[in-house]
């Protein structure tokens, strides 16, 4: 039996990255359900540049995810964006593939689909 999980993981966060990273190489994604938390929602749109203070535990962050992933690409972003958008987008998505199979009957198995639909939600 197939053990599934629920992820609970903020694009803001570089262990989140590298977490998701890991499981697409192990082949783990499909038993993960993704949750879209936002640790900081006060942040301002458009992405602001890192105060000194952030961009400092940031670097520490990131060289810790170099240390313990070092197969890993991984940069220190310019800012930290409000990611409320981003979850959002990849809600809207997933309607998307819902809404393309049950009620246009598309084939959301083929790739040429998944881009159009892709496309489609910008």
């Amino acid at each position: 039996m197939t053990q599934h999980v629920a992820v609970y993981s903020d694009f803001n966060c570089p262990f989140c990255y590298a977490l998701n990273e890991r499981l697409g190489t192990w082949g783990d994604l499909e038993k993960i359900t993704w949750r879209g938390v936002q640790h900081a929602p006060h942040l301002q749109v458009p992405m602001a540049p890192w105060r000194a203070d952030m961009a400092e535990d940031l670097w520490g962050e990131v060289q810790a995810v170099r240390r313990l992933a070092p197969e890993l690409p991984i940069t220190v972003p310019t800012g930290k964006p409000n990611t409320a958008e981003a979850i959002r987008a990849v809600a809207a998505f997933k309607d998307l593939l819902y809404r393309a199979l049950w009620c246009e009957g598309a084939d959301i198995s083929d790739p040429a689909t998944i881009a159009y639909l892709a496309e489609k939600a910008g």
